[in-house]
């Protein structure tokens, strides 16, 4: 995954888990382009202290206005750990105009994925790890 720096789209990233490695490396790549496109960056975890960065994070969007990072932890003991990332992704919106780069647990991107499509994203706006089908997103 690679965010083109000539595509006038903003950008929607969301990563869980391990899955914010290869989100942030985005991220920072976007930065050292100079491509100063909107990002909104949506990191999900389980517990709190699975979130990891966050304050590094929350550092680069200050420094870069263009950049704006939120994190949904959700409580271990609920049945649908992801709800609160869906929630905030969905409050958020709509990303009609954006890219929207995914990575993390298989079932996490599918779930972001159907979120997206609900609300207009095409699918060939949708990029994610290679090892995940999206072949499931638009089935109810």
């Amino acid at each position: 995954m690679r965010i083109d720096p000539t595509v006038p789209h903003k950008v929607v990233c969301v990563a869980g888990g391990t899955g914010l490695a290869p989100i942030r490396a985005l991220v920072e790549q976007a930065v050292l382009d100079g491509s100063q496109r909107p990002i909104d960056l949506f990191v999900g975890a389980r517990t709190l202290e699975e979130l990891y960065d966050l304050d590094d994070l929350y550092q680069l969007a200050q420094r870069h206005p263009w950049i704006a990072v939120r994190a949904a932890v959700a409580d271990e003991q609920t049945a649908d750990s992801g709800d609160q990332l869906l929630t905030a992704l969905a409050q958020n919106g709509p990303w009609l105009h954006h890219d929207a780069y995914l990575a993390g647990p298989a079932s996490m991107i599918v779930s972001v994925a159907r979120v997206l499509r609900r609300g207009g994203m095409p699918l060939e706006r949708l990029y994610h790890d290679p090892f995940v089908s999206l072949d499931e997103v638009d089935q109810p």
